[in-house]
């Protein structure tokens, strides 16, 4: 199953999780936290509202 939610929602969750599965999927997490992705500004800009 796949589910997929805007970032206005991200934004507003109490937690958020990323959940992965298989080797494949490593480079792509990495580079969502360690780049400049709107996944890391996503979280950044929620911690700073918290």
């Amino acid at each position: 199953m796949r589910v997929t939610l805007t970032f206005d929602a991200i934004h507003s969750a109490e937690r958020v999780w990323l959940v992965t599965a298989g080797d494949s999927k490593a480079e792509a997490v990495s580079k969502a936290f360690d780049e400049d992705t709107p996944w890391r500004r996503s979280l950044e800009e929620r911690s700073r509202h918290r």
